[in-house]
């Protein structure tokens, strides 16, 4: 049966946030997130597919217990966001998770203040995903982890990183004198001198503004990654390479 214009509608207003927000749901698509949420039993409502998808995931299809639905190329170019649509759509609940103290205090966890950018924040919590990072903080006014572009850039990971939004210095003054919290900042220690441990909060801020005042108060340790010498480097990082750099070296030294 083709798919209802009460249901087109519906999927592609889930594009909006205000929609996302109201019907807590987000849009998942193509092979490698979609089975990645399916592997990893993240909620899906329902599931979009071609016939040639259905065909080559049958077994995995066999485990789910959501409805699936065959639908046409032409269909689900209607319904999908992506420039080339690719095989498979999810509707899927958002999660609300509840912050676990205990767990905090035991591993490290990202805390990003004011990152807008959904490239950013899904490479971030794709980072986190690799590093076995169970925490991502986001302050309000971070761009929306659900957003369509976030949920590609984060690919299935989005299933293993629990991400919560909190006013920024509140988490911070709950957590201070508990563990260790340290700010990525153009002039702090050195990132391969710290003696980072086993645990504590790691902070990073927008590219363009960094970590806000507000925010910086409340951080014990400056730390930032020392530029190649000889040479001018540019204003800034990225914040998804910096987060990857620093966990990268701590995990060496460490195994987070």
């Amino acid at each position: 049966m083709p798919l209802s214009t009460q249901q087109i509608k519906f999927i592609k207003a889930l594009m909006q946030k205000k929609q996302r927000q109201e019907n807590k749901l987000f849009v998942a698509e193509g092979p490698k997130v979609v089975g990645d949420f399916m592997r990893q039993r993240f909620p899906i409502q329902s599931l979009y597919a071609t016939a040639t998808y259905i065909s080559e995931n049958e077994n995995l299809l066999k485990t789910q217990t959501f409805p699936v639905t065959e639908i046409s190329e032409k269909e689900l170019d209607r319904i999908s966001t992506l420039t080339t649509p690719n095989k498979v759509l999810a509707l899927c609940h958002i999660p609300e998770y509840e912050i676990n103290e205990q767990e905090i205090l035991n591993r490290w966890s990202l805390a990003l203040d004011g990152i807008n950018d959904p490239g950013n924040m899904g490479t971030i919590i794709r980072m986190a995903h690799w590093f076995n990072i169970r925490y991502a903080f986001c302050s309000p006014d971070c761009v929306e982890a659900y957003n369509p572009k976030t949920v590609q850039a984060a690919m299935g990971s989005l299933a293993a990183v629990k991400v919560i939004y909190t006013p920024m210095d509140a988490l911070l003054n709950r957590m201070a004198g508990k563990i260790p919290i340290f700010g990525t900042f153009l002039n702090g220690q050195n990132c391969y001198d710290v003696d980072a441990g086993k645990n504590g909060l790691l902070v990073f801020g927008s590219e363009t503004h960094g970590i806000s005042p507000k925010v910086a108060s409340c951080i014990d340790r400056r730390i930032s990654i020392p530029p190649a010498e000889g040479q001018i480097p540019p204003d800034s990082l990225n914040a998804a390479v910096s987060c990857g750099i620093i966990l990268a070296e701590w995990h060496r030294r460490n195994r987070l």
